[in-house]
């Protein structure tokens, strides 16, 4: 995955590290299109005890931020 400088910082600044980039995307997750941009997608999934939403370029292959995921993006089974 490509991670953008933005990115980066806001996995720094939010104590999310590249393992767990790795436990979200080989875990259980929801990809969904961003209901604010057209070309980004959401990949929200749970890791460490909290939700966590990467935010990715239409590519599915750049990641623009990190961030806590918001309740309307936590999906129940």
């Amino acid at each position: 995955m490509n991670i953008t400088d933005h990115a980066a910082d806001q996995m720094k600044r939010r104590g999310f590290t590249t393992e767990m980039l790795g436990q979200l995307l080989k875990g259980r997750y929801w990809l969904k299109p961003s209901p604010q941009r057209q070309n980004r997608y959401l990949v929200t999934g749970f890791v460490d005890g909290k939700w966590w939403t990467v935010v990715t370029e239409s590519d599915l292959y750049t990641m623009v931020t990190v961030r806590r995921a918001h309740a309307s993006e936590i999906e129940s089974d």
